[in-house]
């Protein structure tokens, strides 16, 4: 084989194992146990250690907010935590406290975690927005696309009214 042949296939393989590691964003909707819980997952092939970026619970008739547990946000002590939601040039401000994850066994993370009703500031600019960037303080920061979260956010405000 030529040497530019192999310089081909060498490059050809990297590029290929590069576009099947890469990451996808999807939001999913699923029961478990006696909770429904809408997820936006940032989805690596090959691992099974992945924790949601944001995750709204129904719990009874509440909803509950999770938001971080990919990054990990606070110590996951019931300590106040709070994080930026950007939005173009809309920045909303979300308090709550830091608490361990609901994948935490697998993924060892803690998220910010506040109760919510379904007209929530943040819930509205995820309804409209394509993106949101989420900072914290320390200046960490992550990205969530919307594509497909209104639709799953309808169907589990409607089963949790």
């Amino acid at each position: 084989m030529s040497r530019a042949a192999m310089v081909l296939v060498f490059v050809f393989g990297v590029v290929t194992n590069c576009e099947a590691a890469a990451s996808k964003f999807v939001w999913t909707l699923d029961r478990v146990g006696g909770e429904l819980i809408l997820r936006g997952i940032d989805v690596i092939p090959g691992d099974d250690g992945v924790d949601t970026a944001v995750r709204i619970t129904c719990i009874g008739k509440k909803l509950q907010l999770g938001i971080g547990a990919d990054t990990s946000i606070g110590k996951g002590e019931h300590e106040f935590v709070s994080v930026d939601a950007i939005a173009g040039t809309v920045v909303l401000k979300v308090n709550g406290t830091s608490e361990r994850s609901k994948n935490a066994e697998m993924t060892g993370a803690n998220e910010l975690v506040k109760s919510i009703d379904a007209v929530d500031p943040l819930i509205k600019l995820m309804l409209v927005e394509r993106k949101i960037t989420f900072r914290e303080a320390s200046g960490k920061k992550f990205s969530v696309p919307t594509s497909g979260f209104a639709p799953r956010f309808a169907k589990l405000k409607s089963a949790c009214a």
